[in-house]
């Protein structure tokens, strides 16, 4: 299956999301280290096949290299608050969180960074979040994080990257409703 666009999936907590989110063609997924061992992390790799797997640190830390090794992601989604720590690790792939309010303040900094992932939350104003995705687009592989469905054909229509959704967690075991994703996902499906 293919979608229309590049499809993050964050917050994934359970390995009925990760099969789920294989099987409509998204391409990476990343776990809340808050909610996800390393044992976890490595049994549901080992049943998904497809997107790229990585780590969510939603947690407070400032030994990310343990984290590398403990867990090995194939990459990283770090508030820009630790970009300073992300940057001793260059071989690692980072992809900053930011909210669109933040760009000003970190934009020249990540630009000198190398890092090449934006995952943006974008704001209220949009005049704003325009700005940011045309001048970051250029230089970064910009993810928004869509928080409003309605609003996906409008970020459809810009420059970016990629899309970010977040999973949610099982009603119980192997008992989920995908309803949030499915409904966006199937509108991104093409033939």
């Amino acid at each position: 299956m293919a979608l229309s666009t590049i499809v993050k999936v964050d917050k994934i907590t359970n390995l009925s999301d990760a099969r789920y989110c294989a099987g409509m063609g998204v391409a990476m997924l990343s776990f809340p280290l808050s909610k996800t061992s390393a044992t976890q992390f490595t049994g549901i790799r080992q049943w998904v096949s497809g997107p790229s797997t990585g780590i969510e640190v939603d947690v407070t830390t400032t030994d990310l290299g343990k984290i590398i090794q403990e867990y090995q992601p194939e990459f990283l989604v770090i508030d820009i608050s630790m970009l300073a720590i992300a940057i001793q690790h260059p071989d690692q792939q980072w992809i900053i969180r930011l909210r669109t309010e933040e760009w000003p303040a970190h934009k020249d900094i990540l630009s000198r960074s190398g890092i090449p992932y934006l995952d943006l939350l974008p704001g209220a104003d949009m005049g704003a979040v325009a700005q940011v995705i045309t001048e970051a687009s250029p230089g970064f592989k910009l993810f928004i994080i869509l928080s409003q469905p309605e609003k996906l054909d409008s970020w459809l229509n810009t420059p970016l990257y990629g899309i970010t959704l977040e999973g949610t967690d099982e009603i119980s075991p192997g008992l989920k409703d995908y309803e949030g994703l499915s409904e966006i996902l199937e509108r991104l499906e093409t033939e």
